[in-house]
Formats: structure tokens, sequence, C-alpha cells
């Protein structure tokens, strides 16, 4: 199969291979693989994603929804949506989805400056260890030991942005591979090449082994825009982008949402906005800090009625009190009050919010001399309600996640202390 994906976006040739289900027939009807003796698709390759299109004559039409390498790397145009009859032999028309085409390219070849851009500002270690692109966005992979910050990655998508505005011309050569690595160019150590490869240049920022289609210059690209960063395996972490018009749509999107906050807080300007917003994240913090010293009030005032409660057991006071109104955030640091203000005590509390439990364990140090200890007690509570847990032999916060078992935690709390 002669390959005209770098040249054509439309070919006429014969049919040469026709497959239904995975068996070679000499005619297809209905849903199939075709190999042709020319073919302008580009096929799965590399990371990059296959064209899809239409293959027609005068008698039959179909679309292209995927094209594969068959064993002997021609590609298999694999058709749905089938009208007429396919014979080996006919000639056959086919175009590649243009528009599709330019976004892929585009994101393949932003892929090349976003190479160059962290090797620059990462550091020359940067490797690439896998990619993807296809028409509405790209993904690579990339080594290095930590996860990059927010300013190292404006600046590389600053710097693509810079290439892409520079309008670079994109230039393949064709060259043994003796030659191709004489140039210098960046090729993927665990690539297996043939005797021949294709050299992708940009400008003097890029170059790099490469079997993909490309814009003819970095211009092409519009606009580049980092959509997120992770980790996904030891040293390896992974950019996911965007390019051309997607990439505006997610920058205009983003500028509705912030004209839509502004006029929600009555703001006329962007550092208005964030001047209020970070005027009512401070009087959040205050009400929310008011709001707990309050609480931690009104649950210490109950302590006359507290200590009438607590129960003696051996040689000490014991107060099991679940109260669902309790922020679990402040469980230990009420625990840890009462103990201070009962002698010889242990002090379990609870909470419980959507069938989740939290319980803070308080032990005085008379009750910790004797070997009773704090995160033992949380431990065994959490553990009856089907959680776990501990902490400290003076002070403990467990979680469980059957709140309708507290009792029964209360229960062996007591059964322990008592020995």
């Amino acid at each position: 199969c002669e390959n005209k994906s770098y040249t054509e976006s439309q070919v006429t040739s014969k049919v040469i291979g026709l497959f239904k289900d995975g068996e070679q027939v000499e005619t297809l009807e209905g849903e199939g693989d075709v190999i042709l003796s020319a073919t302008c698709f580009y096929a799965e390759s590399g990371g990059q994603t296959a064209d899809t299109g239409t293959l027609w004559n005068d008698t039959f039409h179909a679309d292209v929804v995927d094209v594969q390498k068959a064993p002997h790397q021609q590609p298999m145009h694999h058709i749905v949506n089938v009208d007429g009859v396919l014979h080996v032999g006919d000639e056959i028309t086919g175009a590649y989805d243009y528009a599709r085409r330019q976004r892929t390219r585009a994101n393949h070849s932003s892929l090349h400056l976003l190479q160059s851009a962290l090797r620059q500002v990462l550091g020359t270690h940067v490797a690439q260890a896998g990619s993807w692109n296809g028409p509405e966005y790209a993904r690579f992979d990339f080594t290095h030991f930590e996860k990059p910050t927010d300013e190292q990655l404006r600046t590389i998508e600053h710097l693509v942005n810079s290439w892409v505005q520079a309008a670079y011309p994109v230039q393949t050569q064709v060259l043994s591979i003796e030659d191709a690595k004489k140039t210098g160019a960046i090729a993927l150590f665990d690539e297996k090449y043939g005797d021949t490869v294709r050299v992708v240049s940009m400008g003097d920022v890029s170059m790099e082994f490469c079997a993909g289609t490309h814009v003819e210059n970095t211009g092409n690209i519009g606009v580049f825009r980092i959509v997120s960063e992770e980790s996904v395996g030891s040293g390896v972490r992974r950019l996911t982008t965007q390019t051309k018009m997607e990439a505006y749509e997610a920058f205009r999107h983003n500028q509705d949402d912030l004209v839509q906050v502004q006029q929600l807080m009555h703001t006329k300007t962007t550092s208005e906005l964030l001047e209020r917003i970070q005027r009512l994240m401070e009087e959040n913090s205050a009400l929310i800090k008011q709001t707990q010293s309050l609480q931690q009030q009104a649950f210490l005032a109950q302590l006359d009625a507290f200590k009438k409660k607590t129960i003696s057991v051996d040689q000490f006071q014991v107060l099991t009190v679940q109260d669902n109104t309790l922020d679990a955030s402040n469980l230990k640091e009420y625990a840890g009050s009462l103990r201070d203000q009962i002698p010889a005590s242990i002090i379990v509390l609870a909470t419980a919010s959507q069938e989740k439990v939290t319980f803070a364990v308080a032990a005085s140090k008379e009750a910790i001399a004797k070997g009773i200890k704090a995160g033992d007690l949380a431990k065994l509570a959490a553990q009856t309600t089907g959680g776990n847990g501990g902490g400290r032999p003076d002070i403990a916060q467990a979680g469980g996640k059957d709140a309708s078992k507290v009792q029964q935690a209360f229960d062996a709390i007591i059964a322990k202390v008592q020995g």
C-alpha cells in the first residue's frame, strides 16, 4: 500500500483486500475492513490517533471510523454506515476528515514544542515516556522526579505559546538512521526504528524522530493550553493539553465564569474580586473560630451535669457522652478540657454524622499510670463500630462506620477499664 497520508488529502486507488469479522473475503457488504493500493489516511501510530473520513465511488459509500496497521503494516480501514457492495479490484476514492486532521496535527506538533519547553524549564533529564494525541486534546508523559510547580507550568505554557506565535517553519527530512542520529534529534530510547526515519524540526527549538503528521508552521497551532498535570507512575508525570479552538473555547469558558463570579460579588475588576474574596475568607475564618469557641463554651458549661453522669469504675471517673451537634474536628479538645476538670477521669466523647461516628478519648495521668491508654480505648471504640484508629496515651481520636453501635463501644470501653 502506497502511503500518501503526508502529502494528499484525497486519493483514488484500488481495493486489494477485504475483511469481514477478521476473515478475508472477495466481496464486502456492510461493516468491515478495507486495504487499498494507496491511501491518504493516517493509521494510528506513535501515539497519534487514526484519521476518519469516507470511501466512495459511483455505487458505494461508507464512513471510515478507524485505521489500524495490518500485520504487514498496510493501513486497514474500518468502515461503517455502508451503502453498496465493495469488491476486490474496485476503484475507490478516499478522503480523510480534513478539519479533524488539522486539529490532530496541531496537538501533535504542540507536544514537540512542549517537550522542548519541559527540558528547558525542568532540565535536560526530561524524556518522553509516552504520548497520545487526537483532535480534542493531547497527553504527554515524561520522566521527572517531582511535581512541577504552578510557576514552572506557567513558564512552560508561556514558552510554547511564544514559539507558536513565532510561526517557526516545520520541516521534515527522511534520513537513514545513521544520518538521523548525527542531527542530534531526540529519539525514544525504547523505540525500534527502521533503516530510514522521519526527522521533524520546528525552527531551532525542536528536532525529533517522528512518523506523525504535523502543521506547516508552528503558528498553525493557534494557541496552546495546559489542561492538567498529574502523576501516572513512579518518576513519570502526565500533562494533558489542548490547542486551536478547543484551547480558545476553554479560555473563553473560564473568562465567562470569572465574569459571572464578578457579577455575583458585585466587583468590576479581577483585582477587586480577589480583594473581596480575601476579605470574605478572613471573615469566614473569624466566624468559624467564634462559632467553635461558643460551642466549646456551651459544651463545657454543662460541666456540673457531666460530673453527675460520670460513673465510678475501679478508681476512675468514666464519662461517656454522644452529642451529634459537636464538630468532630474539635472533639479531642473538648475531651481534653473535661479530663482536666474531672480528677482521675477517663473521658469518651462521640459524634455521629451521615452514619459515620468519631470518637475522642482522654485519659488522666492517674489512668495512664495504671496502664489505661487513651489510644487503646479509642481503637477499641472504633473497631466496635467497624473502623480503626488510635493515638497517644493521654488523648486520641478514631473513626467508626456504624453509628448505631456507639453505646456498644461505650460498654466495651467500660468493660476494658474494669479489667
